[in-house]
């Protein structure tokens, strides 16, 4: 749900700005959006305000799923505010430390920015008042000298007013709160809504829940969130997994043993299981080389050593069953990989081009700031999987799809391991599989 959007709290900052509420629970959260405003208003700060959208009416139904009759109205709602950035400082990261965790950060870049490595493994820690204490977030601030500076939250009310960085905070600090308010609300849309309200629970065992994201991906394919927000009435698999577990669990809880239980949803298999134990495994072991880890590969390591989800990182926990088989499909394809044809040598005038079928994986722009002007570099594979690179100026093929080529072997080179035949002189002969806009991942249906 929702468009892009810079908060401290959602670690895919923000993939979800929008939230669903029952209606009745609206009057509270205003009253919170009330305070907050006032709060923001003593701390000379714009603070976030809430935005009520559109009206849902769904029919009301009891614990066995058997509608009553009666219809329950919700309401979608946003936040809008000020991005934490003031004159001199601006926000470039939010460090969510994993408590119970030693070296288990969740990192979210702001935009562009990078931050060094070593913030994957610090502390909890304020540079501003230098106390060590339990912290859930800090937040990396920069100057325009360069200079990076990590601030807590639980500290910043003691020295309000004092300089830029704590005002940049505090307005993280607020948005952070505002969406704290909104996911007690919307939490409620989990578990146990119409329920007798007992504790929800929080976490959840990384295997179970991966072992229902490939359940899903089993009947219905992969739809990443941002897939979904894009195409109306698309659930991601993340969120029909998390769905899928919650509902199974609590008509579990319900049957209390006295009679057979009849699951909304199917249960994992044991191939699902199966598969979930492999993607954790492989995700654990990226730890081995934090050095060359993006942001995103390293909060996949820290989820999957921590093993368990909550709402905040479910998405990322879904996508390691996704990287894991990407994974292992890029390696087999790297070890699949062989040259072919004949290598032209110079001076050979008796050198004849040969033509092969190849199917376009990318084209990349390359050389954009070279004085001769940019390229395009095509990366294709044959049928059998053999990769081939070719580098022009002055075409530019299509991605996914498929070509027969007249082409001149320039050279078998390897790249990262995996051997690449080097192409010149690419001619199309015949344009055989189209590519087709417009395809969309299939919904996520119950």
């Amino acid at each position: 749900m929702g468009a892009s959007f810079e908060c401290p709290q959602c670690h895919a900052y923000c993939a979800r700005r929008e939230f669903i509420i029952p209606m009745d629970a609206l009057p509270r959260l205003e009253e919170r959006f009330q305070k907050l405003a006032r709060r923001a208003s003593r701390l000379d700060v714009e603070g976030p305000s809430l935005v009520i959208g559109e009206r849902v009416d769904v029919p009301e139904v009891n614990l066995r799923g058997v509608e009553t009759g009666a219809i329950v109205s919700f309401l979608y709602v946003r936040i809008e505010g000020a991005a934490p950035k003031l004159p001199g400082y601006e926000l470039v990261a939010v460090i969510r430390h994993i408590q119970g965790e030693e070296d288990a950060n969740l990192v979210t870049t702001v935009g562009d920015h990078h931050i060094p490595e070593s913030f994957r493994h610090t502390g909890p820690v304020c540079d501003h008042c230098h106390v060590n204490r339990s912290r859930n977030d800090t937040f990396i601030v920069r100057h325009d000298s360069g200079k990076l500076v990590q601030v807590g939250r639980s500290c910043l009310r003691d020295y309000l007013g004092h300089g830029s960085i704590e005002r940049i905070a505090t307005i993280a600090e607020l948005i952070a709160d505002a969406l704290d308010a909104m996911a007690e609300f919307d939490e409620d849309m989990d578990i146990d809504f119409f329920a007798t309200g007992e504790r929800r629970v929080k976490d959840w065992h990384l295997v179970t829940y991966l072992a229902y994201v490939s359940a899903v991906i089993d009947r219905h394919g992969w739809c990443s969130r941002a897939a979904a927000m894009t195409h109306e009435g698309t659930e991601s698999t993340s969120d029909a997994a998390w769905r899928w577990m919650i509902d199974n669990y609590q008509e579990m809880k319900r049957s209390n043993g006295h009679h057979a239980v009849r699951l909304q949803h199917p249960e994992p298999s044991e191939r699902d299981y199966a598969r979930a134990n492999a993607a954790r495994e492989w995700a654990q072991s990226l730890h081995e080389n934090l050095q060359t880890l993006s942001d995103y590969e390293h909060n996949v390591n820290v989820v999957a050593r921590v093993s368990r989800v909550d709402r905040k990182t479910r998405g990322i926990g879904a996508s390691i069953l996704v990287a894991c088989d990407r994974a292992h499909s890029k390696k087999a394809e790297r070890q699949a990989s062989q040259w072919f044809g004949k290598v032209k040598v110079q001076g050979d005038k008796k050198y004849k081009r040969e033509t092969y079928e190849l199917k376009v994986l990318a084209a990349i722009e390359v050389g954009i700031n070279s004085r001769f002007g940019s390229s395009t570099l095509h990366i294709m594979r044959d049928p059998t999987g053999n990769k081939a690179v070719w580098t022009t100026k002055t075409t530019t093929l299509e991605v996914g799809t498929t070509y027969k080529l007249k082409v001149t072997v320039d050279e078998h080179s390897e790249y990262k391991g995996e051997k690449q035949t080097v192409l010149s002189r690419c001619e199309v002969v015949e344009k055989i599989e189209a590519h087709t806009p417009g395809e969309t991942e299939a919904s996520v249906a119950a």
